[in-house]
């Protein structure tokens, strides 16, 4: 078994957004939750909360409606084998931002890198 790495990363750029103190802790809790295969995250409302330190469930909707309308994730609803729903599931929206820190990085001609699959591969120095 690979061992599991003690931190994540978060793109410079939610500070950007104009976004409130609970919506980039929310945003981060995905961030630290996200399967890096798939890009998804489904940890439940109560989970969010108690992660980020917020009282409310309702509170965590709210966070999660902002990065919603800044086009930051994507929720979908998970059901349950017998049909019941689940906990949402979040896709950060990150192919997105690859796709421009490539644009990025080859304008500056710094170093180069190749996206696949919304992953970088570096290239040259």
């Amino acid at each position: 078994a690979g061992k599991r790495k003690n931190f994540f990363m978060v793109d410079n750029r939610i500070f950007e957004y104009g976004l409130k103190p609970r919506d980039i802790a929310v945003y981060c809790f995905l961030c630290r939750r996200m399967n890096r295969e798939s890009n998804v995250a489904f940890p439940s409302r109560r989970d969010i909360a108690n992660g980020c330190g917020i009282r409310k469930e309702e509170t965590v909707d709210k966070a999660i409606k902002a990065l919603l309308e800044k086009d930051l994730i994507e929720k979908f609803h998970r059901y349950t084998n017998a049909g019941d729903y689940g906990s949402n599931v979040y896709r950060l929206k990150i192919d997105r931002v690859v796709s421009e820190m490539v644009v990025l990085t080859r304008s500056l001609n710094h170093i180069l890198y190749a996206e696949k699959n919304n992953k970088l591969y570096r290239l040259s120095r």
